[in-house]
């Protein structure tokens, strides 16, 4: 006998229902928010960001330099809306510099 699949997902739909299942897929999002930080803010202040951790829709972003880190306070609204605007849904409400 025979049997033939009429219904089939690609891998991708596949992985993708598992993490929404098991709630991984907001992880895997505040994951690559991280890397976009290094990306968004360019090399200097990726050179002076020691670790950019997420926590309860807030971004602690940890820096050596006291002065990107005054610079990026000041530019702190516009880099929240563009770390979010890569997303379907805003992930952070707030960066947090330390």
């Amino acid at each position: 006998m025979v049997i033939r699949r009429t219904y089939t997902r690609s891998i991708k739909n596949v992985v993708q229902d598992f993490l929404k299942e098991n709630q991984l897929d907001s992880k895997l999002e505040e994951q690559e928010m991280m890397r976009l930080w290094y990306e968004i803010t360019g090399k200097m202040v990726a050179r002076a960001t020691k670790s950019v951790v997420i926590n309860n829709r807030k971004m602690f972003v940890r820096i050596e330099s006291s002065v990107i880190r005054n610079e990026i306070s000041m530019i702190r609204d516009g880099l929240i809306q563009e770390l979010n605007s890569r997303f379907s849904k805003p992930l952070i409400d707030e960066i947090i510099l330390r």
